[in-house]
């Protein structure tokens, strides 16, 4: 329970921060003397700063109300309940009425009341939160939004979000939050972009909803901003997966099998991407077992990039050449299961110095994240795929390398299928061949 001051309160403060007038009420509730406090600042007189709503209404000259702080003349501390109302003093710059009455807990411990827990709630939640007037015009944020904004809430202040910045998609989002208040209703809106304050795009999930008085008038908007990065890779991944099944594998041919596993990956989750097939594979032949300590050939079956004309690839489509011994490649083919890499991990960078041109293109198009994964069927090795990353910030994770080993085992069966009926069907062609008359 708690005792309630009678609400008689009254100061006047002028836009310095010094007291102009001290009621009795005030002297009654802090215990100081009009002479003690006239004509000084306000500061001595708090407990502790004034919470973030109060000062962000403070310095826009508007109505506050908000739970304070104060110091009693004997050292206590008292919660006072306070609303501030300007007063024009003809000036330009404001006086303030404040008024008020004091809570104080019986236990003689403080607590927060609900206003000043509202305030803190608002500056310190995880998501990001904005406030603009009817005019949709910046007015205040949390620490989240100025954070992912990469603007102090002063420079935003008393500008629209197409004003604060100039380029897409901040025009849609303007135009959503004019039309939430237009209507008076919640409007919900997803985007895949980079924010100003950030190094890396996310998912964003927004909604700009209308806030109304006790009349239900709007009289601003709220915006609040869930990253929903994490379920947006989530469902890419499934769609990723969906496409691999219905495209991969149509039909009994291995090269195209391979361009079909370049095409969803690329689509997908991949900058650019390669299929190297063994040279035996290619050939329609059974693969002989991969041995440590020898070279691997193999030959570029396919390749697709996010860029035009896969100018990353060092090899054309069709081209015939060797995995270096103990290089990731070979490595990860030994291995049997897919690996990640970055360029400047040891392993990687033995490997670009077999080749200059591999390195010359990695450096020229800031290729930052490589995984490789094994092409098996039937326990039996058919190729590399090579997965790598420069227009995605992101490097490959976990969850990425699950896909791709997913998708490439998906691709490995139809490849296998494909050699196994080239095999067979150039054997039936060679046998009918062997039948016919010889004349």
């Amino acid at each position: 329970m708690t005792g309630r001051v009678p609400e008689d309160l009254a100061v006047v403060v002028d836009a310095g921060g010094a007291v102009l007038v001290w009621s009795a009420g005030a002297q009654r509730l802090l215990g100081y003397e009009p002479a003690e406090v006239v004509g000084r600042s306000v500061q001595p007189l708090l407990a502790a700063e004034l919470p973030p709503s109060a000062r962000r209404h403070l310095a826009d000259g508007w109505r506050w109300s908000s739970e304070v702080a104060l110091r009693h003349r004997n050292g206590d501390r008292i919660v006072v309940c306070l609303q501030g109302t300007p007063l024009d003093a003809g000036t330009g710059r404001p006086l303030w009425l404040v008024t008020g009455a004091a809570r104080v807990p019986l236990s003689g411990r403080d607590q927060p009341g609900a206003a000043t827990l509202w305030d803190l709630t608002l500056a310190q939640l995880p998501m990001p939160v904005a406030i603009y007037d009817r005019r949709a015009r910046f007015v205040a944020a949390n620490e989240s939004m100025t954070r992912i904004m990469g603007l102090p809430v002063a420079e935003m202040r008393g500008k629209t979000v197409w004003e604060i910045e100039s380029s897409p998609p901040y025009d849609e989002y303007d135009r959503l939050q004019r039309q939430a208040l237009r209507t008076g209703r919640t409007v919900f809106h997803e985007q895949h972009a980079l924010a100003p304050g950030e190094t890396r795009e996310h998912a964003w999930s927004m909604y700009f909803c209308p806030l109304k008085d006790e009349n239900g008038t709007v009289q601003g908007l709220s915006a609040v901003v869930f990253d929903t990065t994490e379920q947006y890779w989530a469902r890419r991944h499934l769609a990723v997966l969906n496409d691999a099944s219905m495209r991969i594998g149509s039909t009994l041919d291995v090269t195209r099998t391979a361009e079909e596993l370049a095409e969803v990956a690329v689509a997908g989750f991949a900058d650019f991407v390669t299929v190297d097939l063994l040279e035996s594979v290619v050939l329609g032949d059974e693969p002989g077992p991969l041995r440590p300590g020898e070279p691997v050939a193999v030959r570029r079956t396919a390749q697709r990039s996010v860029l035009a004309h896969c100018p990353e690839s060092v090899a054309a489509p069709g081209d015939a050449f060797h995995y270096p011994v103990d290089t990731p490649p070979v490595r990860t083919l030994l291995a049997g299961h897919g690996t990640r890499h970055q360029p400047g991990d040891p392993g990687m960078q033995e490997w670009l110095r077999t080749c200059q041109a591999r390195a010359e293109s990695v450096a020229r198009h800031v290729i930052h994240s490589v995984l490789l994964v094994p092409l098996r069927a039937r326990g039996v090795t058919l190729g590399l795929a090579h997965f790598l990353r420069h227009r995605t910030p992101e490097s490959f994770t976990e969850d990425d390398q699950r896909l791709a080993e997913e998708i490439v085992a998906r691709a490995a069966v139809s490849v296998d299928n494909a050699r196994r009926y080239t095999r067979e069907r150039r054997t039936a062609l060679a046998l009918q061949r062997s039948l016919l008359p010889r004349g």
